[in-house]
């Protein structure tokens, strides 16, 4: 991987029955050492508790699970990350299917 990863958070679909969402952290090259990444949940625009996401290396992906609230709207946002290009910009948001 050469130069800063770009960083991609997904938007997943879930039913507000389900009781977790599953966010998949994808880097769009694979990461020559292991690389801890700081997400949030944001639930309808507070952030809530911070969450490590680790990928080892030569792994592009991980997935992290939300418990899914009362909120009306659920996203997962980039809060650190060393060395991935776009920084405080990528966040995922859930679409709720009812």
């Amino acid at each position: 991987c050469a130069g800063r990863p770009t960083l991609l958070i997904s938007s997943p679909t879930a039913s507000r029955s389900d009781t977790t969402v599953d966010f998949e952290i994808t880097l769009d090259c694979k990461p020559s050492r292991p690389m801890s990444i700081l997400v949030a949940p944001l639930r309808d625009g507070d952030l809530g508790q911070n969450m490590l996401a680790t990928l080892s290396a030569d792994q592009a992906s991980t997935t992290v699970t939300v418990t899914i609230g009362t909120e009306n709207q659920l996203g997962l946002t980039l809060v650190w990350g060393p060395g991935v290009a776009n920084r405080s910009e990528t966040t995922g948001n859930v679409t709720y299917t009812d």
